[in-house]
């Protein structure tokens, strides 16, 4: 039976759900026995993440959850017994979520711009310079002291002034933070559905507070007003830094055709210019779709991209069956030919399926490649992750291009997100597998390294200019010597 190419397709057209199921009461203790199971059946990288080396090690970390999550209390504490367990694997993709939600975690401190701005003026709330407005993409954050009557650990509050989120609304705390040493804090980020995670972060200049895993906020009041730059940080958009085309992707999530468009308005600066600058920073992932309009700018040839493999538990099986086979039918009522298809869809189970088991990797070759730029800077950090790493592993193997920057974020190795109900959380995973070699060759948890190394205090956009300048000078001495 013959379905390979019918499969891959669905496989990237697939919404990432599957039927979810019977709701159940909020015993952690039931949830942590349904969390273990699901990952441990359905997670594409759970084979690799736990083999026989670490196995002893992994059973006796279920444990000790175990026993933690029975005696948790509420859903908030349960969260955080599931979300530790999950950091076993240390995968960005991994994700549990609220699904029935406990009012009393809500906390809002009403408040509004003017009136922190007055009280900031008239109380002296400007002790530390983390004190004030903040922003990052579609939030506006008032970041202030921590309630006198508080009774938890925290230093400061981050209250949200505006945002176009609607899981959010005005006053609610969406982080606190408690001061470490200097410039560095221990942060509790809310999610939009008001589940907690821990990060840490740090105030990398007067203007700019680091939340990794989230990243940069740009204060803008008192004292720090936000640049015209940082404010075109957050959007997509391409623009000439001199006589260099600066292109910024802020995430992956843009439509393809805006790129298009945008591309398209500035072509003849893309191709004629000596150096191009591919902003990364920042950039958490989206859909792979959204860069294909750069790469005849950026690669230098035909580059070999791995089969990616789908892991085939029982869940995973569902959407597939139900696309490929009868629509939901019960097997009982398919067809001969429906019959065919799903015994060839159920001959995977629990095993992965490659489209050519015998290849390693396919040839990417873009539709068209232009002879400009000469050189393309690539602007890369900790929170470059998910499809801004599919596009460095791409870019990689272009000569064209340098990368600038820190490690990726590491978080490629498995992709395709499944989401799975189990009454009080919902459950997310990869059920792809990047690579048939991805046990050898892991990018996962450290990233992609950049060509270029710079601290996080340098100006890596100033920095990439002046070095592929200086390149470009030097080959041409080289050349003509």
């Amino acid at each position: 039976m013959r379905l390979t190419s019918n499969i891959v397709i669905l496989f990237f057209a697939i919404c990432s759900s599957i039927s979810s199921l019977q709701a159940q009461d909020c015993s952690c203790a039931d949830a942590f026995e349904t969390t273990v199971e699901t990952y441990e059946k359905n997670y594409s990288l759970f084979r690799y993440k736990v083999t026989e080396n670490n196995l002893a090690i992994y059973n006796a970390f279920t444990e000790v959850m175990r026993e933690k999550a029975k005696q948790s209390e509420g859903l908030k504490e349960c969260k955080i017994v599931l979300d530790q367990w999950l950091g076993f694997f240390r995968d960005g993709h991994n994700s549990i979520k609220l699904v029935i939600k406990d009012e009393q975690e809500f906390e809002r401190i009403q408040v509004t711009e003017q009136q922190f701005k007055v009280n900031y003026t008239e109380l002296g709330d400007h002790k530390d310079d983390v004190l004030g407005i903040w922003k990052w993409r579609e939030y506006t954050v008032a970041i202030m002291p921590a309630p006198e009557s508080d009774k938890r650990a925290r230093d400061f509050v981050g209250v949200l002034l505006e945002s176009t989120n609607k899981a959010w609304k005005p006053s609610d705390v969406i982080m606190e933070l408690t001061k470490k040493q200097a410039d560095e804090f221990d942060i509790s980020f809310f999610m939009p559905d008001h589940s907690e995670i821990v990060l840490t972060g740090s105030k990398t200049s007067a203007g700019q507070l680091n939340i990794k895993g989230v990243g940069n906020w740009q204060k803008s009041w008192p004292g720090v007003e936000m640049s015209e730059n940082s404010k075109l940080f957050h959007t997509f958009h391409i623009r000439m830094i001199d006589d260099i085309p600066y292109v910024r992707f802020p995430d992956f999530n843009v439509n393809p055709e805006d790129v298009k468009r945008a591309i398209s308005a500035n072509h003849e600066q893309l191709m004629n210019a000596e150096i191009i600058v591919v902003d990364l920073r920042d950039n958490g992932g989206g859909s792979d779709y959204a860069y294909f309009p750069i790469l005849p700018y950026v690669l230098s040839g035909p580059i070999e991209m791995p089969h990616v493999g789908m892991w085939m538990s029982e869940d995973n099986l569902q959407p597939y069956l139900h696309e490929q086979v009868g629509k939901g039918k019960n097997p009982e009522d398919l067809t001969q030919k429906e019959k065919e298809n799903y015994d060839w869809l159920m001959s995977y189970e629990d095993s992965l399926f490659y489209q050519k088991p015998g290849e390693y990797a396919y040839t990417y070759e873009a539709d068209t490649l232009y002879k400009g730029p000469k050189k393309v800077a690539v602007l890369m950090n900790e929170n470059s992750g998910s499809s801004a790493e599919t596009f460095i592993f791409r870019a990689k193997q272009s000569d064209r291009v340098i990368f600038y920057g820190q490690n990726s974020a590491g978080v490629v190795d498995g992709f395709m997100v499944f989401s799975k109900n189990i009454g009080c959380f919902e459950l997310s995973y990869p059920h792809a597998v990047r690579a048939k070699d991805v046990a050898d060759n892991p990018i996962d948890p450290y990233g992609f390294e950049p060509d270029v190394y710079l601290d996080k205090n340098v100006d890596a956009l100033e920095f990439s200019i002046k070095h592929m300048k200086q390149l470009i000078k030097n080959r041409a001495t080289e050349v003509n010597k």
